[in-house]
């Protein structure tokens, strides 16, 4: 088993299998977590297919809660969802002010053509379909999966959209 030392904050990681940091949630050094390989952000290949999308298609995070609700555009490289904090730099791509949530909560990511996403070892965990997404564990996603973040007031919902 590898060990690395992240970039960001400097923890040791045990680096296999590994796509971030266990402590900070930023991304790890060499390992797999390119930007899409793709010219459209989209995802393709081996997905079941409900998750196949036509060269043509986009990818949409639809993030839904109690502090409102938001369309964001799939960029073609990680996205990380969770807590601003600006003392330790912190700044998500999607943003979920609610203190139940971790600063680097949740990360989705294309690989070979399959959008993945991986609970970045959060205090409150985030469900997939409804069910525990175990930290630390790259899963697949498909067309309308729901990813569900924890909320003082409610959850915040991210629904993966196709098309």
């Amino acid at each position: 088993m590898s060990t690395k030392i992240c970039a960001q904050c400097g923890t040791e990681q045990e680096a296999d299998g590994q796509a971030f940091c266990s402590n900070c949630g930023a991304p790890l050094e060499g390992a797999a977590v390119p930007g899409a390989a793709v010219a459209v952000a989209g995802a393709s290949g081996a997905m079941p297919a409900a998750a196949v999308a036509t060269p043509a298609a986009t990818v949409t995070l639809l993030v839904s809660g109690p502090h409102g609700s938001s369309s964001v555009p799939y960029p073609g490289h990680a996205v990380i969802a969770g807590r601003q904090d600006e003392p330790t730099r912190v700044f998500p791509e999607v943003r979920i002010d609610d203190p139940l949530v971790s600063r680097r909560h949740l990360a989705i990511w294309e690989e070979n053509g399959r959008l993945l996403c991986q609970d970045l070892m959060s205090a409150n965990g985030t469900l997939l379909n409804g069910a525990p997404l175990p930290p630390g564990e790259a899963r697949p996603l498909a067309a309308g999966d729901v990813l569900t973040l924890p909320g003082s007031n409610g959850p915040t919902l991210i629904t993966l959209q196709i098309g």
